[in-house]
């Protein structure tokens, strides 16, 4: 007992002593683990960003300006019947108009400098397997009126990529003591 409370003594008198060191050495591991909890939250919350994101995708075949109402229904047809398609909706250049301002509300200059036939009439298709974007990608990109067909998933890889890095970063930081406020 009584080596016990020697060496407690000692600790005591030795932190005390050294104020400055050990107020940095609280302070150094209080925004270390703060950074890898931090780090730790943030991974956890890109994956479930992904998920639910995921679960979402839908893929945007953009119309030619020229396309025929044949050539229009007769896409929408197959469309509707292709196996891979869970749903579509047809989006005409006034809808397309009308959700760009409803998406932009907040830039008014962007929204005054679009003019309604700019933005083209699409189909927003939605999948039965998310995975299967390039299927159907192939399988209509060749077809007449058809633009451009654009994969969110695509868009979305890259959004999550940077997001992914993020905690990579952090940890990286962690690990070769660059997070830490006094070396």
């Amino acid at each position: 007992m009584q080596r016990w409370k020697y060496v407690l003594t000692e600790v005591l008198t030795g932190l005390w002593r050294n104020v400055t060191m050990t107020i940095a050495m609280i302070i150094t591991m209080a925004v270390s683990l703060t950074m890898l909890g931090a780090s730790l939250l943030l991974y956890l919350q890109v994956n479930d960003m992904r998920d639910f994101y995921y679960d979402k995708i839908e893929v945007s075949i953009f119309l030619k300006s020229d396309i025929t109402a044949d050539q229009r229904s007769g896409l929408q047809n197959d469309l509707q019947n292709d196996p891979l398609v869970q749903s579509v909706i047809y989006e005409s250049k006034d809808q397309a108009y009308q959700r760009f301002q409803t998406q932009f509300r907040d830039a008014p200059d962007l929204v005054a400098a679009t003019k309604p036939d700019s933005l083209p009439e699409s189909f927003r298709v939605k999948l039965k397997d998310p995975k299967k974007v390039q299927a159907l990608s192939d399988e209509f990109r060749s077809r007449d009126g058809i633009s451009e067909i654009v994969d969110q998933q695509e868009l979305l890889k890259k959004v999550f990529a940077i997001l992914g890095a993020l905690p990579i970063t952090v940890r990286t930081m962690y690990s070769r003591g660059e997070a830490t406020v006094a070396e």
